[in-house]
């Protein structure tokens, strides 16, 4: 975890950079130039979450006067299936640029207002609103499904994926070459039909272009991410370092979270579905203040500057 707050300099949260570390150390021990199969999700519309904004994306379809039985039939589905994207079924009605985030984004627009002090509360911009709602309007993509890609192109792309193999790889001298950001290979994808990226399941012309070479309990496998065993992590192994960490006198005196909703959130870690991960998010935040804020960091720079 120490690794991942100095390596990155920034509060990078996304829990994939630390298998991503260790990976990239693996492979530096055999090879000094890897592959990586990065952008493919992006590119052939690969992402679960594609099929989650499909229903969406037919609401805006629909006559205006079905719309709301629509919702109302979803949205109930959702509160059981799938309550922690809840939110995004309930903000069918106010775009894409508003609602994607709720399947996006570790914390809600609600869920940040109850966890930040009123300070913090009264800075919210919307930016992320803001951002995506630019991208959207400014995308000349005929489908609904093409202008998601290019979104994620724009903005969960470059800001993370990329960003987390690139620090992840040159940690270890490794270099890490992405066919699928190859511009004949993405400008082919960006050509295609909704109904060539993806039908029941996403990268449909990716696996049936591979057929004959990938083996078929591969091909249809269900997709699985990169990820850690937060929950665990979170109720067991890094249980009291976590609570020491987030509720001590260091954390509070930032004044930027409610403690009684930073320990709510920390009691409903067994439970809740984003919960670990939005725990691990303000972990990283704070042991990444600890780090460059008030450790070794500025402590460096002020050295320097008096030994120039």
């Amino acid at each position: 975890m120490g690794d991942v707050v100095r390596h990155y300099g920034e509060p990078f949260a996304d829990s994939s950079a630390v298998p991503t570390l260790c990976l990239a150390k693996m492979t530096r021990q055999h090879v000094t130039v890897a592959l990586s199969g990065d952008a493919a999700d992006e590119t052939f519309a690969g992402y679960t979450r594609y099929q989650t904004a499909r229903l969406a994306h037919l609401h805006d379809a629909l006559p205006a006067g079905l719309r709301a039985a629509y919702r109302g039939a979803t949205h109930t589905i959702a509160r059981v299936a799938a309550p922690h994207v809840a939110g995004f079924f309930e903000h069918f009605p106010d775009g894409e640029a508003v609602r994607y985030p709720y399947i996006m984004c570790q914390f809600t627009p609600e869920q940040k207002s109850a966890l930040y002090l009123p300070a913090m509360r009264d800075a919210m911009t919307g930016a992320t609103t803001e951002r995506f709602h630019r991208v959207l309007s400014e995308n000349p993509r005929g489908s609904a499904l093409g202008r998601l890609i290019d979104l994620d192109w724009e903005t969960y792309l470059v800001d993370d994926i990329n960003v987390k193999v690139d620090i992840a790889s040159m940690a270890h001298g490794l270099e890490v070459r992405c066919p699928f950001l190859d511009t004949d290979v993405v400008e082919f994808a960006a050509r295609l039909p909704s109904r060539l990226l993806m039908r029941q399941r996403g990268k449909y012309l990716l696996r049936r272009a591979l057929a004959d070479l990938i083996p078929k309990p591969i091909l249809a496998r269900r997709k699985r991410g990169f990820g850690l065993p937060l929950r665990r992590w979170m109720k067991q192994d890094l249980r009291a370092m976590t609570r020491d960490v987030l509720l001590d006198r260091t954390a509070q005196n930032r004044e930027l979270f409610d403690p009684r909703a930073v320990e709510r959130l920390l009691g409903d870690v067994g439970s809740g579905y984003t919960t670990p991960d939005r725990v691990w998010t303000l972990l990283i935040l704070e042991l990444w203040f600890r780090e460059y804020v008030d450790g070794p960091l500025p402590q460096r720079v002020a050295e320097g500057a008096r030994t120039q």
